[in-house]
């Protein structure tokens, strides 16, 4: 099963993905015309990041195991995980 989904944030430069069972991803939209996902927190379900390019005009995939319920997207919000 594929999860599929697209926000539409056209004025959005960065903001925040939060995902059921725990990963949280900085998101940014970089000067090469890129969406860029960086991990804040990888929760149990994350797998990996294909980095996207800029030659294939290709944005970033993030991939998770089976078993996803959820993900939200806030724009324009950074979160910061304080880890002490």
């Amino acid at each position: 099963m594929n999860l599929w989904e697209e926000f539409y944030a056209y004025d959005c430069s960065d903001g925040t993905m939060t995902f059921s069972y725990g990963t949280l991803l900085n998101v940014m939209y970089d000067n090469n015309g890129i969406w860029r996902f960086t991990p804040i927190f990888r929760g149990s379900l994350f797998e990996k990041i294909k980095s996207g390019s800029v030659e294939e005009d290709t944005n970033d995939e993030v991939y998770f195991k089976n078993g996803l319920k959820w993900c939200a997207f806030s724009e324009g919000m950074q979160v910061r995980v304080n880890r002490n």
